[in-house]
């Protein structure tokens, strides 16, 4: 009985936490963020051997490319009251090539390689995460949730929590990144949104999101409950959200990841 109560309560936390609010489900449609991080560690972990694999090689580096690949989802976080308009601002904003390019724009002319400091080469791999996560999303909404659409009436609200959890299931979750934001930088950046962006909202929606679902404990806890919650709706999910033959599928989503960050790389040496 404790057993069966406690995973109710858990479904109740992750559909309040995790899912993204009416307002936000309308602006971004995206997959589950533990999918978003370990994509974009899987194929950072394809690359091929050269310069941009071993810049990403440095443990501090990666885990800010990590964080990077779940940042955009961070505004959809229930922060307080007229806070969650602004930080669904930066966070819908987050999401698209504009701001990733003048991200690249940024950094090839206020620090350009080669960056010979920590922070500098973070905020490099923070970018390579970020833009990552945006293709991600375009690939799963366009691919994927038409297909599961299909084959078993899935959206959004139900295969994005659904995957995460499937991938929890079965025991794939492995990347845990610890934060790491270059608000100087950002401020910048989300300087023409008509919003209040300051380091203060940026850092307490990323805290919201690390404390209730990305962490080791409690957030695959929950990511848990979900794969045990969508099992029987999403059966044709469970089945091939991770065939590679699937389009949309998160192992599809590997290599054009991979082929994205690298395109970056170059992007930012031109």
């Amino acid at each position: 009985m404790r057993q069966s109560w406690t995973r109710g309560l858990l479904v109740v936390l992750v559909a309040w936490a995790v899912s993204l609010d009416p307002i936000g489900a309308r602006e971004v449609q995206a997959h589950g963020i533990w999918g978003h991080i370990h994509v974009t560690g899987w194929a950072i972990e394809e690359l091929p051997e050269g310069d941009l694999k071993e810049f990403l090689s440095e443990p501090e580096v990666l885990n800010a490319a990590l964080f990077g690949g779940s940042f955009p989802d961070s505004g959809y976080f229930p922060i307080q009251g007229k806070n969650d308009e602004n930080a669904r601002a930066y966070a819908e904003f987050t999401h698209w090539e504009p701001f990733i390019q003048r991200f690249v724009e940024w950094i090839r002319t206020e620090d350009p390689p080669p960056w010979d400091n920590l922070h500098s080469r973070r905020r490099v791999a923070f970018l390579l995460g970020c833009a990552s996560h945006g293709l991600q999303d375009e690939l799963f909404d366009s691919l994927y949730l038409d297909l599961t659409a299909h084959h078993e009436g899935g959206d959004q609200d139900s295969v994005d929590p659904g995957t995460d959890g499937f991938l929890a299931l079965e025991g794939q979750l492995r990347f845990v990144p610890e934060p790491w934001i270059p608000l100087d930088t950002l401020q910048e950046l989300y300087a023409e949104l008509d919003a209040d962006i300051t380091p203060e909202l940026i850092e307490n929606a990323s805290e919201a999101m690390t404390s209730l679902y990305v962490n080791e404990t409690f957030g695959w806890e929950l990511a848990a409950s979900l794969g045990e919650s969508y099992e029987e709706q999403l059966p044709w999910s469970r089945a091939h959200f991770m065939d590679p033959k699937v389009m949309g599928s998160l192992a599809s989503e590997i290599a054009p990841t991979m082929g994205y960050i690298q395109a970056i790389w170059e992007r930012l040496h031109e």
